[in-house]
């Protein structure tokens, strides 16, 4: 093909589509689960192909700006509404083209896949979410040179018919409560007043990544690590538990530890508390008793309520439900 300029020559023109497909990237798939959270995706693709005047292939990864494509309901031919994760659960069905950090596929135990060899074919990538239980069949609208193709069997452009769907099912979200939590103990040893909690999650022999955990209602995160979570024992003495901020590599106590700096999340996966005694003063505004509620995001996107009290004479941290 001659691309002089990298514009599409007459000859290589679109004159029609000749291959609309949607579906999953693994091949003979036609549904998939994903939790409905908003946050869990899973790729749909759409693939066309297009010919020229004179019946020859046209590389449409040549010419990206050449089509416009949305996912669509299948039965109505509605679009899916697009939307940006931006670290914020997205409402409804909805549909982006970038990907999130979260996991793609539930844990089944289903064999590695390859992708068959075909004749040179356009792919292009969605990624769809839910945050509503139900079942949505997706097919795919194409616009190439002002003539539109869909794929949920009705006639388009050039008397086109083409049938190609996937089925994509969102399913309720667990909840794991605090006894199937693991949790971990790690003095520091070169400050032995204070140690290192790690919380972890194995379900069926499986781990479960933990990848971070919000304050709910009013306990915000704003000067770490005395900010969240502490209990008076003596007039001088405190007894501090403070959840640290999975981006947190480093944690550096002020001067009533000497301005010491300690090593912290170092156990990929798990989410960790830094605890231990203290003295010296501390305003009473600073001092926050009570429960400390926040939510655990796992690799799915799915949300689980905790809670971090302490109970007994000697104060013992204990994670509860949220």
């Amino acid at each position: 093909m001659n691309n002089s300029g990298g514009q599409l020559s007459a000859v290589n023109k679109i004159e029609r589509l000749t291959w609309l497909e949607v579906r999953f990237e693994a091949p003979g798939m036609s549904s998939k689960e994903i939790y409905a959270n908003g946050r869990m995706q899973v790729k749909v693709l759409v693939v066309v192909q297009a010919i020229d005047i004179n019946g020859d292939v046209v590389p449409l990864d040549y010419f990206p700006d050449l089509l416009n494509a949305r996912l669509i309901e299948y039965d109505e031919g509605k679009p899916l509404r697009s939307d940006v994760y931006h670290g914020i659960p997205l409402s409804g069905w909805a549909v982006s083209i970038g990907e999130n950090p979260y996991q793609h596929e539930l844990a089944t135990g289903s064999m590695p896949y390859r992708l068959a060899r075909s004749a040179p074919k356009q792919k292009i990538e969605f990624w769809v979410s839910s945050s509503v239980i139900g079942t949505m069949q997706i097919a795919a609208e194409i616009m190439v040179q002002g003539k539109v193709y869909r794929s949920n069997n009705v006639v388009g452009a050039n008397g086109s018919i083409f049938d190609s769907s996937v089925t994509v099912r969102a399913v309720p979200s667990p909840r794991y409560t605090a006894e199937l939590f693991s949790q971990h103990d790690e003095k520091v040893v070169e400050h032995g007043a204070l140690a290192r909690r790690y919380f972890g999650l194995i379900l069926g022999g499986r781990r479960v990544r933990l990848i971070k955990w919000m304050p709910r209602g009013s306990a915000i995160v704003v000067n770490y690590p005395l900010d969240i979570f502490r209990e008076n024992q003596t007039e001088n003495q405190w007894l501090f538990a403070d959840m640290v901020p999975t981006h947190h590599r480093t944690v550096t106590l002020g001067a009533g530890w000497g301005n010491i700096t300690i090593a912290v999340n170092e156990r990929d996966g798990e989410l960790m508390m830094l605890y231990g005694d203290s003295w010296g003063h501390l305003p009473p505004e600073q001092l926050k008793r009570g429960v400390f509620f926040f939510d655990v995001v796992d690799e799915y996107g799915c949300v689980h309520p905790l809670s971090l009290q302490m109970v007994g004479d000697k104060n013992d941290i204990v994670l509860r439900n949220g």
